[in-house]
């Protein structure tokens, strides 16, 4: 410390030789330029822990700032989807007198396709569901008996007319419709099914076995007809018949399509 504060010049007219002088200057500059040193023992102990410290230091929010952070994230994400996706008022339920129009102008469409081709079914099927839904019956079934008329083999036309038959009762009626229809085409199954359902109603067995067995060619994984099948084989006293039919059922319970 004391040859720090001594000036260059004094050192050097005190020092007589050159060897001697660039020894005091080294020196002199060492002390006042390098840094002052830890020693080893306190340098490892406390650089080592600080190092790992701070390598696995991750900066971490509390609680409150967290779930500060949450609400307003989830505020503003709210205020996002509302301002873009929700609309200010939800849409205002229509009113009965403009639902009645607008089914009037949906019969009025229907009726139009009806006119422009009276050979489709199609149309009439259509118009058939719309009278369903408004909940008159007698168009409706007037409408499935034309389509039927155009077309025996549109299933869903006739399920729909012969359901609407039951539901007021008019047993007759749906079996006139179903002969009918099986008459006219070998392939509307729909009409043997109903058929045989209605004559296994009836007691009458030969026939039921007839529509059925008919109507199984339809419908090969329909569980109830091979037991409909089965009950009329067994009330004529065909008993190994009656049995292969149970069996039948019980395969396209067990397994599905089985007898496919």
């Amino acid at each position: 410390k004391f040859l720090a504060q001594v000036p260059t010049v004094l050192l050097l007219s005190l020092l007589p030789s050159d060897g001697a002088i660039h020894l005091t200057l080294s020196a002199l500059h060492r002390s006042t330029t390098a840094p002052k040193r830890i020693p080893p023992s306190a340098s490892s102990s406390s650089s080592a822990p600080l190092t790992r410290i701070h390598s696995s230091f991750k900066p971490t929010q509390s609680a409150a700032d967290s779930s500060a952070a949450r609400r307003s994230t989830s505020s503003t994400a709210a205020r996002d989807s509302e301002g873009s996706a929700l609309p200010a008022h939800p849409p205002a339920p229509m009113s009965a007198p403009a639902a009645k129009q607008g089914a009037e102008e949906e019969a009025e469409r229907l009726l139009a396709a009806a006119k422009l081709n009276p050979n489709d079914g199609g149309p009439f099927r259509s118009l058939g569901h719309h009278y369903a839904r408004a909940g008159d019956a007698q168009r409706a079934a007037r409408c499935f008996e034309r389509a039927v008329a155009l077309d025996p083999d549109d299933a869903e036309s006739g399920e729909a007319l012969c359901d609407l038959l039951d539901a007021e009762g008019k047993e007759s009626l749906e079996l006139a419709v179903c002969k009918e229809a099986a008459g006219k085409s070998p392939r509307a199954f729909w009409a043997f099914r109903r058929l045989g359902y209605l004559q296994v109603h009836q007691k009458k067995w030969s026939d039921a076995i007839q529509s059925l067995q008919h109507s199984i060619r339809g419908y090969p994984t329909c569980a109830d007809l091979w037991e409909a099948l089965g009950l009329a084989y067994h009330r004529l006293g065909m008993f190994t018949a009656a049995v292969k039919s149970h069996m039948g059922e019980l395969l396209n319970l067990i397994v599905p399509g089985s007898l496919l």
